[in-house]
């Protein structure tokens, strides 16, 4: 349950600083919160190690093609 919590809890902050600082592209928000040897470059490192960026946008764009048709 704490490994749960901790990820809702990440994502939810991260979503509310996106949302509130939407001057700024994603790419500079992750550069701010980046500290070296830190938990956000770990977790980047081990997701591009498993290439799930690519498969977040292939799935992104998988979704709004299939919004775009009629059901």
């Amino acid at each position: 349950m704490i490994r749960r919590g901790f990820a809702i809890e990440s994502l939810h902050a991260a979503m509310i600083m996106a949302t509130e600082r939407s001057d700024k592209s994603l790419p500079d928000l992750v550069d701010e919160l980046h500290t070296p040897g830190g938990i956000t470059q770990h977790g980047l490192e081990s997701l591009d190690a498993h290439d799930v960026v690519q498969a977040w946008r292939d799935a992104c764009s998988s979704v709004l093609e299939r919004l775009s048709k009629p059901y």
